[in-house]
């Protein structure tokens, strides 16, 4: 069977009108993944685990599992990672906190799911947010 990919990195980022999230999965370099043509993230909703602050995160929602897309490789050469970019229009909230995880598959099989990235939280990066007196209102 094909190996589950490596556990992913995600890293949210500013687009032109939306914040974003990109995540990228190394594929291990083996014969199960050559005929991996297609990946799949899927994300999950996490919140505090209690009400200490402690800091520690727990599910609080179901995994959200996106379409299988093909994966894209330089011609001739296998495709060496998962790299995909997702939004508020896969379903992703702002201020809400994901974990993601991801697959790979053929025509015919799919890996297990990765284990999953550590959690990012949905929101504009506080290198990027706007000063007080610079907003466009």
């Amino acid at each position: 069977g094909l190996e589950p990919p490596a556990a992913p990195a995600a890293s949210v980022f500013c687009a032109p009108g939306a914040v974003r999230v990109h995540v990228e999965a190394a594929l291990p370099h083996d014969e199960s993944h050559s005929f991996a043509h297609y990946g799949q993230v899927r994300f999950q909703p996490m919140g505090p685990a209690d009400e200490t602050s402690s800091g520690e995160l727990m599910p609080i929602g179901d995994w959200v599992v996106c379409p299988m897309v093909e994966i894209s490789a330089s011609r001739g050469q296998e495709p060496r990672a998962l790299s995909l970019t997702f939004g508020e229009e896969d379903g992703l909230e702002l201020g809400q906190t994901y974990v993601f995880s991801v697959r790979v598959g053929d025509r015919f099989r799919r890996s297990p799911w990765s284990v999953g990235s550590a959690a990012r939280l949905l929101d504009v990066p506080a290198s990027m947010a706007p000063r007080g007196g610079e907003g466009n209102e």
